[in-house]
């Protein structure tokens, strides 16, 4: 028998049924898609399980018949990293910047620290400058 001790009650669960904490993908916190011992994607949210739940279901889907890139990303493996909405920015920056994964093409070239730190102080991710832009004109 295991004894699971959280904030406000011990949890009694038989160390044979192989369950496993994971409390803090239920929080706020940056994450990081894996696959095949590759970062791929690093992101954010204040609902992390719901999050990566959305990346799952999208898993091959296409951008529209106009683009062959995959709007889904293929991951084997998630990580996670639970913080305050206030670190969210410049956290994620700064991860993103670190690994520079695959499909975090908005900061594949590393970011000055100053602008890092103004990202920050702002609360602005380059995930919602990149959707600020319009829409790219298809002929």
């Amino acid at each position: 028998m295991v004894v699971v001790k959280m904030e406000n009650c011990a949890v009694a669960l038989d160390a044979d049924d192989d369950f496993h904490e994971v409390s803090p993908i239920l929080s706020c916190g940056v994450y990081a898609l894996v696959h095949r011992g590759v970062i791929v994607y690093i992101g954010q949210s204040k609902v992390m399980l719901g999050r990566i739940g959305n990346h799952r279901a999208q898993w091959g889907r296409k951008r529209g018949v106009a683009s062959s890139a995959p709007r889904g990303i293929l991951f084997d493996q998630v990580f996670v990293r639970p913080c305050t909405p206030e670190q969210l920015n410049a956290l994620e920056s700064s991860m993103i910047a670190k690994y520079q994964p695959k499909y975090n093409v908005q900061l594949r070239a590393p970011l000055p620290p100053d602008l890092l730190h103004i990202l920050a102080a702002t609360g602005v991710t380059m995930a919602s400058l990149h959707s600020a832009l319009p829409p790219p004109v298809r002929r």
